[in-house]
């Protein structure tokens, strides 16, 4: 079938918009939609194989569609014209129908590409702190592993979320101070939140043979934190932490203050706008 009953209004599948479909196969779902011949429940369907329709939920019912007159068969979507700041409606021939995209049947997939196994190679390089690190379950690709070893000069690592980049910022970390021997207090693990940054020392503490004092010495944080602590480092009066703004109620009072001084009554002036436009 064609037609269904929805809130009480009858719905044509091809006055229907293909944005509504999902809207109108819940509802049937939730039992709103009804046949409007028998009153029956029906549902939408939704599919690849056949063309959508509404159809019931017990068998054997053959319930045909009402005939649509010509007033059913206009679209909903009115259009309208501006004229001396009035929108009047364009008049338009009854018989303008807006009509939902023809339904294509499904075709099989013609010339289907051979499938590549695109599974990562297991690294063939090794070192004694690598074999520490495999026999501890911390197993690294040959990508990943690439990245490890590079510790001279810069490295660039385009990775997407899930593949491994706290895994191989850590494990490399771990391999740089225990086989490389480099100083801890030389190396900078910055991220972009706390918990990231707390997630990279917890990790190190799993890692095989790697001493809490060292994990110490390691600088790691957020970009935001570890830039105030260099500013505090070269102008600790300037920079202490009695001098920030930590609380919104703090600006609000510097503003006020600043009202005070002009005279502006607090009960008219919008001091929360204010706060706002000198944040923008």
């Amino acid at each position: 079938m064609n037609t269904a009953l929805f809130d009480k209004k009858m719905i044509y599948i091809n006055q229907l918009h293909r944005e509504h479909y999902q809207m109108i196969h819940d509802a049937g779902k939730k039992g709103k939609l009804f046949c409007p011949v028998c009153e029956e429940p029906v549902r939408f369907y939704l599919g690849i194989e056949n063309e959508p329709h509404f159809f019931h939920l017990s068998k054997g019912a053959s319930c045909r569609d009402p005939i649509q007159t010509n007033e059913e068969q206009v679209s909903e979507k009115t259009e309208y014209v501006e004229r001396n700041g009035f929108k009047i409606p364009v008049s338009r021939s009854i018989t303008t129908v807006e009509q939902r995209t023809e339904f294509k049947n499904p075709q099989p997939v013609k010339k289907v590409p051979v499938f590549t196994d695109s599974t990562k190679s297991q690294a063939t390089v090794t070192s004694p702190y690598i074999e520490d690190l495999r026999k501890h379950q911390f197993a690294l690709d040959a990508n990943q592993l690439e990245a490890l070893l590079h510790t001279e000069g810069p490295l660039l690592v385009i990775a997407g979320a899930g593949s491994g980049k706290t895994r191989v910022l850590t494990a490399r970390t771990a391999y740089m101070i225990h086989e490389k021997k480099i100083d801890p207090q030389s190396i900078m693990l910055v991220t972009f939140t706390a918990k990231a940054a707390a997630e990279m020392k917890h990790r190190l503490q799993t890692y095989p043979k790697m001493e809490n004092y060292n994990i110490g010495k390691l600088l790691a944080g957020t970009f935001h934190s570890i830039f105030y602590r260099i500013l505090s480092f070269h102008d600790r009066n300037r920079w202490s932490s009695d001098k920030l703004l930590k609380k919104e109620w703090q600006k609000e009072q510097i503003i006020k203050d600043g009202g005070r001084e002009l005279e502006l009554d607090e009960k008219e002036f919008a001091y929360d706008l204010a706060i706002q436009q000198i944040g923008f």
